[in-house]
């Protein structure tokens, strides 16, 4: 009984690690969408090694409009500062992400 209870546990585990990875395509297919109508481009061709200026030609104002976009879809601002670190899409993905899981961790709390 007490193997059976180990395997169902890391079985468990397993699903918990492989359910993250979906909800981040989500994010990050959800937001590849928001950007690619502010940058007026197709979404397929926003990669995640996609810089965001030099590829996209996101200046300050678009950038802006993102970070707004961003705020009204999700419900949570990301600062001018940590927008300003963001040079790739894969970086501003991870940005989001990082702060929707500081913000569910509050919640637990």
């Amino acid at each position: 009984m007490e193997k059976q209870k180990k395997k169902y546990g890391k079985k468990t585990s397993i699903e918990e690690k492989s359910s993250k990875s979906p909800k981040k395509e989500i994010i990050a297919e959800r937001l590849r969408y928001l950007v690619a109508e502010i940058a007026r481009c197709h979404p397929q061709r926003i990669k995640s090694t996609t810089k965001l200026r030099d590829d996209l030609g996101i200046d300050s104002f678009m950038g802006f409009e993102i970070l707004v976009a961003i705020e009204g879809v999700y419900g949570l601002a990301i600062s001018e500062d940590e927008a300003s670190q963001t040079a790739t899409f894969g970086d501003l993905v991870e940005v989001l992400i990082g702060r929707l899981r500081w913000l569910n961790q509050a919640k637990c709390r």
